[in-house]
Protein backbone atom coordinates (compact mmCIF):
# COMPACT_ATOMS: atom_id res chain seq x y z
CA UNK A 1 0.00 0.00 0.00
CA UNK A 2 1.41 3.41 -0.93
CA UNK A 3 1.70 6.31 2.16
CA UNK A 4 -0.78 8.42 0.54
CA UNK A 5 -3.08 5.17 0.17
CA UNK A 6 -2.76 5.02 3.89
CA UNK A 7 -3.73 8.63 4.55
CA UNK A 8 -6.97 8.05 3.00
CA UNK A 9 -8.03 5.25 4.50
CA UNK A 10 -7.25 6.68 7.83
CA UNK A 11 -9.57 9.84 6.72
CA UNK A 12 -12.00 8.04 5.31
CA UNK A 13 -12.30 6.05 8.49
CA UNK A 14 -12.37 9.68 10.27
CA UNK A 15 -15.15 10.45 7.84
CA UNK A 16 -17.56 7.83 8.28
CA UNK A 17 -17.20 7.90 12.05
CA UNK A 18 -18.06 11.65 11.97
CA UNK A 19 -20.98 10.95 9.50
CA UNK A 20 -22.72 8.07 12.06
CA UNK A 21 -22.13 10.21 15.40
CA UNK A 22 -24.01 12.94 14.07
CA UNK A 23 -26.78 10.46 13.28
CA UNK A 24 -26.99 9.80 16.86
CA UNK A 25 -26.38 13.59 18.44
CA UNK A 26 -29.49 14.06 16.36
CA UNK A 27 -31.50 11.19 18.07
CA UNK A 28 -30.50 12.15 21.74
CA UNK A 29 -31.36 15.50 21.01
CA UNK A 30 -35.64 14.10 20.46
CA UNK A 31 -35.01 11.15 23.24
CA UNK A 32 -37.22 12.08 26.41
CA UNK A 33 -34.81 10.22 28.04
CA UNK A 34 -31.48 9.89 27.38
CA UNK A 35 -30.37 7.35 29.45
CA UNK A 36 -32.50 5.42 27.87
CA UNK A 37 -30.55 4.98 24.27
CA UNK A 38 -27.24 3.85 26.38
CA UNK A 39 -26.07 1.94 23.59
CA UNK A 40 -25.82 5.95 21.62
CA UNK A 41 -24.61 7.77 24.65
CA UNK A 42 -21.62 5.00 24.88
CA UNK A 43 -20.52 5.53 21.34
CA UNK A 44 -20.72 9.13 21.67
CA UNK A 45 -18.47 9.02 24.70
CA UNK A 46 -15.89 6.52 23.38
CA UNK A 47 -15.58 7.97 19.76
CA UNK A 48 -16.87 11.58 19.49
CA UNK A 49 -13.48 13.19 20.56
CA UNK A 50 -11.30 11.17 17.81
CA UNK A 51 -11.89 13.80 15.24
CA UNK A 52 -8.76 15.46 16.39
CA UNK A 53 -7.28 12.46 14.62
CA UNK A 54 -7.66 14.76 11.44
CA UNK A 55 -4.84 17.27 12.72
CA UNK A 56 -2.48 13.99 13.51
CA UNK A 57 -2.68 13.15 9.67
CA UNK A 58 -2.38 16.94 9.12
CA UNK A 59 1.01 17.16 10.50
CA UNK A 60 1.99 13.71 9.24
CA UNK A 61 1.52 15.27 5.22
CA UNK A 62 3.15 18.12 6.85
CA UNK A 63 6.99 16.89 7.50
CA UNK A 64 8.24 19.91 5.24
CA UNK A 65 6.17 22.66 6.61
CA UNK A 66 9.25 24.03 8.21
CA UNK A 67 10.51 24.68 4.35
CA UNK A 68 8.06 26.66 3.03
CA UNK A 69 7.67 30.28 2.33
CA UNK A 70 5.71 32.31 4.18
CA UNK A 71 3.40 33.15 1.18
CA UNK A 72 2.69 29.30 0.66
CA UNK A 73 1.47 28.47 4.29
CA UNK A 74 -0.89 31.94 4.49
CA UNK A 75 -2.12 30.97 1.02
CA UNK A 76 -3.46 27.34 2.69
CA UNK A 77 -4.52 29.06 5.66
CA UNK A 78 -6.91 31.88 4.13
CA UNK A 79 -7.58 29.38 1.46
CA UNK A 80 -9.52 27.05 4.81
CA UNK A 81 -11.13 30.20 6.82
CA UNK A 82 -12.44 31.03 2.77
CA UNK A 83 -13.73 27.00 3.44
CA UNK A 84 -15.29 28.04 6.67
CA UNK A 85 -17.15 30.84 4.81
CA UNK A 86 -18.04 28.99 2.34
CA UNK A 87 -19.79 26.14 4.40
CA UNK A 88 -21.50 28.96 6.98
CA UNK A 89 -23.02 31.07 3.56
CA UNK A 90 -24.00 27.17 1.88
CA UNK A 91 -25.71 26.74 5.35
CA UNK A 92 -27.05 29.63 5.80
CA UNK A 93 -28.55 29.73 2.15
CA UNK A 94 -29.81 26.17 2.60
CA UNK A 95 -31.42 26.56 5.72
CA UNK A 96 -33.46 30.15 4.66
CA UNK A 97 -34.24 28.53 1.88
CA UNK A 98 -36.08 25.15 3.63
CA UNK A 99 -37.10 26.64 6.73
CA UNK A 100 -37.65 30.54 6.03
CA UNK A 101 -34.86 33.57 5.93
CA UNK A 102 -34.36 35.67 9.08
CA UNK A 103 -37.12 37.56 9.96
CA UNK A 104 -35.36 40.77 10.67
CA UNK A 105 -32.00 42.73 9.10
CA UNK A 106 -30.59 42.05 13.06
CA UNK A 107 -31.17 38.07 12.63
CA UNK A 108 -29.49 38.04 9.46
CA UNK A 109 -26.66 40.22 10.82
CA UNK A 110 -26.26 37.76 13.81
CA UNK A 111 -26.63 34.46 11.95
CA UNK A 112 -24.95 34.92 8.60
CA UNK A 113 -22.32 38.21 9.31
CA UNK A 114 -21.47 38.17 13.13
CA UNK A 115 -19.57 34.10 12.67
CA UNK A 116 -17.88 35.06 9.98
CA UNK A 117 -17.12 37.95 12.06
CA UNK A 118 -16.07 36.23 15.32
CA UNK A 119 -15.08 33.25 13.60
CA UNK A 120 -17.09 30.66 15.66
CA UNK A 121 -21.21 30.07 15.81
CA UNK A 122 -20.97 28.95 11.86
CA UNK A 123 -24.36 27.38 10.20
CA UNK A 124 -22.72 24.24 9.79
CA UNK A 125 -21.06 21.65 12.39
CA UNK A 126 -17.76 21.73 10.06
CA UNK A 127 -16.56 24.82 9.39
CA UNK A 128 -15.24 24.90 12.79
CA UNK A 129 -12.49 22.54 12.06
CA UNK A 130 -11.57 24.47 8.98
CA UNK A 131 -10.64 27.83 10.99
CA UNK A 132 -8.92 25.66 13.89
CA UNK A 133 -6.57 24.18 11.05
CA UNK A 134 -5.96 27.51 9.24
CA UNK A 135 -4.73 28.87 12.62
CA UNK A 136 -2.75 26.08 13.23
CA UNK A 137 -0.87 25.42 10.55
CA UNK A 138 0.90 29.03 10.73
CA UNK A 139 1.76 29.21 14.64
CA UNK A 140 3.06 25.17 13.59
CA UNK A 141 5.36 26.68 11.17
CA UNK A 142 5.95 29.93 13.29
CA UNK A 143 7.40 27.00 15.68
CA UNK A 144 9.06 25.10 13.43
CA UNK A 145 11.17 27.96 12.41
CA UNK A 146 11.72 29.91 15.34
CA UNK A 147 10.92 29.03 19.39
CA UNK A 148 11.05 32.68 20.38
CA UNK A 149 8.64 33.64 17.62
CA UNK A 150 6.36 31.28 18.76
CA UNK A 151 6.72 32.22 22.43
CA UNK A 152 6.06 35.92 21.81
CA UNK A 153 2.85 35.32 19.74
CA UNK A 154 1.48 32.96 22.24
CA UNK A 155 1.94 34.89 24.93
CA UNK A 156 0.31 37.95 22.77
CA UNK A 157 -2.40 35.75 22.19
CA UNK A 158 -2.97 34.21 25.62
CA UNK A 159 -3.22 38.19 26.75
CA UNK A 160 -5.76 39.00 23.81
CA UNK A 161 -7.94 36.43 24.44
CA UNK A 162 -7.45 36.50 28.83
CA UNK A 163 -8.39 40.18 27.72
CA UNK A 164 -11.33 39.17 25.95
CA UNK A 165 -12.62 37.04 28.74
CA UNK A 166 -12.77 39.75 30.96
CA UNK A 167 -14.53 42.43 28.58
CA UNK A 168 -16.71 39.49 28.12
CA UNK A 169 -15.85 39.53 24.37
CA UNK A 170 -18.20 36.85 22.09
CA UNK A 171 -17.10 32.93 23.55
CA UNK A 172 -14.70 31.16 21.53
CA UNK A 173 -13.32 33.36 19.11
CA UNK A 174 -11.72 31.83 16.18
CA UNK A 175 -12.31 28.31 17.70
CA UNK A 176 -9.48 29.10 20.38
CA UNK A 177 -10.54 26.62 23.08
CA UNK A 178 -9.34 24.03 20.05
CA UNK A 179 -6.26 25.36 18.89
CA UNK A 180 -3.86 24.09 21.95
CA UNK A 181 -4.42 20.44 21.12
CA UNK A 182 -4.74 20.89 17.78
CA UNK A 183 -1.28 22.18 17.47
CA UNK A 184 0.01 19.65 19.70
CA UNK A 185 -1.68 16.60 17.46
CA UNK A 186 -0.58 18.65 14.24
CA UNK A 187 2.94 19.23 15.64
CA UNK A 188 2.81 15.28 17.06
CA UNK A 189 2.27 13.91 14.02
CA UNK A 190 4.96 15.75 11.86
CA UNK A 191 7.32 13.60 13.84
CA UNK A 192 5.60 10.40 12.82
CA UNK A 193 7.33 8.86 9.62
CA UNK A 194 4.31 7.95 7.38
CA UNK A 195 6.12 4.81 6.29
CA UNK A 196 5.66 3.73 9.81
CA UNK A 197 3.93 0.35 10.00
CA UNK A 198 2.33 0.29 13.40
CA UNK A 199 2.52 -3.84 15.03
CA UNK A 200 -1.13 -5.05 15.24
CA UNK A 201 -0.02 -5.72 19.14
CA UNK A 202 0.44 -1.79 19.48
CA UNK A 203 -2.50 -0.80 17.01
CA UNK A 204 -5.06 -3.22 19.39
CA UNK A 205 -3.52 -1.94 22.53
CA UNK A 206 -3.87 1.52 21.70
CA UNK A 207 -7.40 0.81 21.00
CA UNK A 208 -7.82 -0.91 24.64
CA UNK A 209 -5.62 2.13 26.03
CA UNK A 210 -8.26 5.08 24.43
CA UNK A 211 -11.29 3.18 25.46
CA UNK A 212 -9.90 2.92 28.94
CA UNK A 213 -8.39 6.85 28.83
CA UNK A 214 -11.94 7.86 27.67
CA UNK A 215 -14.05 5.61 29.98
CA UNK A 216 -12.19 6.92 33.50
CA UNK A 217 -11.96 10.43 32.11
CA UNK A 218 -13.62 12.77 34.12
CA UNK A 219 -13.44 16.54 35.42
CA UNK A 220 -13.78 15.55 39.15
CA UNK A 221 -11.24 12.34 38.67
CA UNK A 222 -8.61 14.29 41.44
CA UNK A 223 -12.16 13.36 43.96
CA UNK A 224 -12.82 10.62 42.26
CA UNK A 225 -9.76 8.38 41.17
CA UNK A 226 -10.44 5.63 38.49
CA UNK A 227 -14.07 5.46 38.84
CA UNK A 228 -15.60 3.04 37.08
CA UNK A 229 -19.21 5.00 37.36
CA UNK A 230 -18.41 8.44 38.42
CA UNK A 231 -18.37 9.90 34.79
CA UNK A 232 -20.61 8.03 32.49
CA UNK A 233 -21.93 11.25 31.21
CA UNK A 234 -18.94 13.13 30.82
CA UNK A 235 -18.01 13.75 26.97
CA UNK A 236 -14.01 13.58 27.08
CA UNK A 237 -13.25 16.12 23.87
CA UNK A 238 -9.77 17.31 23.32
CA UNK A 239 -10.69 21.30 24.05
CA UNK A 240 -10.14 23.84 26.38
CA UNK A 241 -12.54 23.30 29.34
CA UNK A 242 -13.76 19.72 28.29
CA UNK A 243 -10.64 17.76 28.16
CA UNK A 244 -11.36 16.77 31.23
CA UNK A 245 -7.65 15.25 32.85
CA UNK A 246 -5.01 16.24 30.33
CA UNK A 247 -2.85 13.75 30.77
CA UNK A 248 -6.26 10.97 30.27
CA UNK A 249 -7.13 13.09 27.36
CA UNK A 250 -3.22 12.38 25.55
CA UNK A 251 -3.17 8.71 25.66
CA UNK A 252 -7.23 8.69 24.50
CA UNK A 253 -6.18 10.61 21.39
CA UNK A 254 -2.30 9.10 21.05
CA UNK A 255 -4.40 5.29 21.67
CA UNK A 256 -6.54 5.69 18.93
CA UNK A 257 -4.39 7.29 16.29
CA UNK A 258 -2.09 4.24 16.61
CA UNK A 259 -5.18 2.40 16.28
CA UNK A 260 -6.69 4.55 13.15
CA UNK A 261 -3.26 3.92 11.49
CA UNK A 262 -3.05 -0.04 11.86
CA UNK A 263 -6.39 -0.22 10.61
CA UNK A 264 -5.92 1.88 7.38
CA UNK A 265 -2.82 -0.28 6.82
CA UNK A 266 -4.42 -3.82 6.48
CA UNK A 267 -4.42 -5.04 3.54
CA UNK A 268 -7.66 -7.95 4.00
CA UNK A 269 -10.00 -7.44 3.87
CA UNK A 270 -9.43 -5.16 1.42
CA UNK A 271 -12.90 -3.48 0.30
CA UNK A 272 -13.57 -1.31 3.93
CA UNK A 273 -9.82 0.07 3.22
CA UNK A 274 -11.20 0.93 -0.25
CA UNK A 275 -14.46 2.53 1.25
CA UNK A 276 -12.45 4.43 3.50
CA UNK A 277 -9.77 5.52 0.97
CA UNK A 278 -12.15 6.97 -1.45
CA UNK A 279 -14.26 8.67 1.19
CA UNK A 280 -10.96 9.97 2.63
CA UNK A 281 -9.41 10.97 -1.32
CA UNK A 282 -12.09 13.39 -1.37
CA UNK A 283 -12.37 14.92 2.85
CA UNK A 284 -12.63 18.25 1.57
CA UNK A 285 -15.79 18.02 -0.69
CA UNK A 286 -17.27 15.49 1.96
CA UNK A 287 -16.53 17.75 4.93
CA UNK A 288 -18.26 20.54 3.21
CA UNK A 289 -20.99 18.45 1.99
CA UNK A 290 -21.49 16.85 5.50
CA UNK A 291 -22.31 20.64 6.51
CA UNK A 292 -24.55 21.03 4.53
CA UNK A 293 -26.51 18.01 4.76
CA UNK A 294 -26.52 18.17 8.51
CA UNK A 295 -28.63 22.09 8.02
CA UNK A 296 -30.42 21.03 5.16
CA UNK A 297 -31.60 17.76 6.36
CA UNK A 298 -31.08 17.27 10.30
CA UNK A 299 -33.80 19.51 11.57
CA UNK A 300 -36.38 16.79 9.19
CA UNK A 301 -34.64 14.02 10.47
CA UNK A 302 -35.06 14.82 13.86
CA UNK A 303 -39.24 15.73 13.39
CA UNK A 304 -38.84 12.52 11.90
CA UNK A 305 -37.76 10.91 14.86
CA UNK A 306 -39.66 12.56 17.61
CA UNK A 307 -42.63 11.64 15.88
CA UNK A 308 -41.86 8.06 14.25
CA UNK A 309 -41.08 4.67 15.35
CA UNK A 310 -37.00 5.72 16.46
CA UNK A 311 -35.61 2.24 16.50
CA UNK A 312 -36.73 1.58 12.72
CA UNK A 313 -35.98 4.56 11.08
CA UNK A 314 -32.79 5.03 13.39
CA UNK A 315 -31.80 1.61 11.96
CA UNK A 316 -32.35 2.43 8.37
CA UNK A 317 -30.82 6.07 8.50
CA UNK A 318 -27.52 4.76 9.84
CA UNK A 319 -27.47 2.09 7.34
CA UNK A 320 -28.06 4.23 4.30
CA UNK A 321 -26.07 7.44 5.93
CA UNK A 322 -22.73 6.76 3.98
CA UNK A 323 -24.03 5.94 0.65
CA UNK A 324 -26.52 9.26 0.51
CA UNK A 325 -23.38 11.17 1.06
CA UNK A 326 -21.65 9.10 -1.24
CA UNK A 327 -24.76 9.66 -3.90
CA UNK A 328 -24.70 13.43 -3.40
CA UNK A 329 -21.13 13.91 -3.95
CA UNK A 330 -21.62 12.25 -6.82
CA UNK A 331 -23.98 14.42 -7.99
CA UNK A 332 -22.76 17.89 -6.41
CA UNK A 333 -18.82 16.63 -7.60
CA UNK A 334 -18.76 19.38 -10.27
CA UNK A 335 -20.29 22.41 -8.19
CA UNK A 336 -17.75 21.15 -4.95
CA UNK A 337 -14.77 21.43 -7.44
CA UNK A 338 -15.44 24.53 -8.61
CA UNK A 339 -16.44 26.03 -4.90
CA UNK A 340 -12.94 24.38 -3.20
CA UNK A 341 -11.22 25.96 -6.96
CA UNK A 342 -12.53 29.10 -5.95
CA UNK A 343 -11.54 29.64 -2.53
CA UNK A 344 -7.96 28.48 -3.34
CA UNK A 345 -8.01 30.84 -6.37
CA UNK A 346 -9.11 33.72 -4.33
CA UNK A 347 -6.60 32.38 -1.37
CA UNK A 348 -4.24 32.53 -4.34
CA UNK A 349 -4.85 36.37 -5.26
CA UNK A 350 -5.18 37.25 -1.52
CA UNK A 351 -1.00 36.39 -0.74
CA UNK A 352 -0.34 37.58 -4.40
CA UNK A 353 2.32 35.14 -5.53
CA UNK A 354 3.93 35.82 -9.09
CA UNK A 355 2.42 34.08 -11.68
CA UNK A 356 5.61 31.48 -12.05
CA UNK A 357 4.98 30.52 -8.46
CA UNK A 358 1.13 29.76 -9.24
CA UNK A 359 0.46 26.33 -9.10
CA UNK A 360 -1.11 24.23 -12.07
CA UNK A 361 -4.73 24.60 -12.43
CA UNK A 362 -4.71 20.92 -12.63
CA UNK A 363 -3.23 20.12 -9.53
CA UNK A 364 -4.91 17.84 -6.60
CA UNK A 365 -6.18 20.03 -3.52
CA UNK A 366 -4.76 19.05 -0.10
CA UNK A 367 -6.67 16.85 1.92
CA UNK A 368 -6.49 18.29 5.79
Amino acid sequence: MTLDARADAARGYILLGVFHLHILFALLKVAPDPSAFSASLLQIKMLAGHVSAFFFLGGMGARGLKRRTVESVAMQSIMLLLLAVLSHVGGFVLNALIYGPPATLHDLLRTLVRPILHGTGYSTFVAWFFVVLAVIRPLVYLFERSRIGFAAAAAVIAIVIAYGESRHWPYNLYEWRNWPFAALFFLMGMRISRSWHVPAIMGAGGLLLSLAAAWFNGPDIWRSGLCWTCNLDFLPFPMVGTAGFIPLVLLQEAGFLLFLLWVAQLERPAWPRRIAGWFGRYSLHFLLLHGWVITACYPLLIDALANQEKKLLLMLVLLLNAPVHALLFLLLRPLLNRAIALCFNLSRGLVALPPTLRPSVRMRIPAP
